[in-house]
């Protein structure tokens, strides 16, 4: 992963403005008692804290993941939440599905591109008998993390398709694919949107309004399996 995309660990930046010179990865599988509670705390999958200048990677992985390719996946994940933290100094907001959407997105092109998955990421869009339409019709939701888990039960996690379908808008202004998806996955997190300004922030990255964004979803819901991107990881943060 830190092949795919490049971190210069020396210029990582906590919220507080403290040097960061790495990552620290603590991981355990679900049911022990917790190994490393009294160094990280009560944590599960997370990038949560600073200890000794490096950011703490905590990684509780479920004893039915553990032999399976989710388990990379979760590395993907929470690897994508340091470039994000990297590019922005912190996380000073909380829209759940540009933060966690945009990982999701990350660990499904990384298992396509290196395990060969490709169903990983169609998995995320099939939504079987079930559509997207009411995500959308309710998708205030997804912009906070409380948000996202009142809802989830009743209209599944569409944050994938939400990014997949921001990417295909950037296309049709005229980007490329490649880079559409760094406009995503870089600029906007370069131009460090906060709780107060995120909304303008996304204006002024994508040059289009939230409230647009979020109708134009529709002329993607009825055949979301052709957002797949053609583009791999690696070709994308490729300079």
């Amino acid at each position: 992963m830190k092949e795919a995309i490049i971190i210069n660990s020396n210029n990582l930046d906590a919220r507080d403005n403290q040097q960061i010179n790495g990552v620290s990865i603590y991981s355990w599988l679900k049911g022990q008692i917790k190994p490393y509670l009294s160094t990280i705390g009560d944590t599960d999958q997370c990038i949560c804290g600073v200890i000794n200048q490096n950011l703490v990677m905590s990684l509780q992985i479920h004893n039915t993941d553990f032999n399976d390719s989710f388990k990379y996946a979760l590395v993907a994940h929470e690897f994508f939440h340091v470039y994000q933290m990297y590019l922005s100094n912190g996380f000073e907001q909380d829209i759940f599905w540009l933060i966690e959407g945009q990982a999701a997105t990350i660990e499904s092109l990384y298992l396509k591109e290196f395990l060969n998955d490709s169903n990983y990421i169609r998995n995320f869009l099939n939504k079987g008998s079930t559509s997207f339409d009411e995500g959308i019709q309710n998708i205030q939701y997804y912009e906070s993390y409380d948000g996202f888990n009142s809802v989830f039960e009743l209209y599944g996690d569409i944050t994938i398709f939400m990014n997949l379908s921001l990417a295909k808008i950037l296309q049709d202004q005229g980007k490329t694919e490649k880079e559409s998806f760094k406009i995503i996955f870089e600029d906007f997190w370069k131009s460090n949107p906060n709780r107060d300004n995120w909304k303008t922030k996304f204006s002024e990255i994508f040059n289009l309004e939230l409230n647009e964004f979020y109708q134009k979803l529709n002329d993607y819901k009825d055949s979301p399996e052709n957002l797949i991107p053609i583009i791999s990881l690696s070709q994308i943060f490729s300079d």
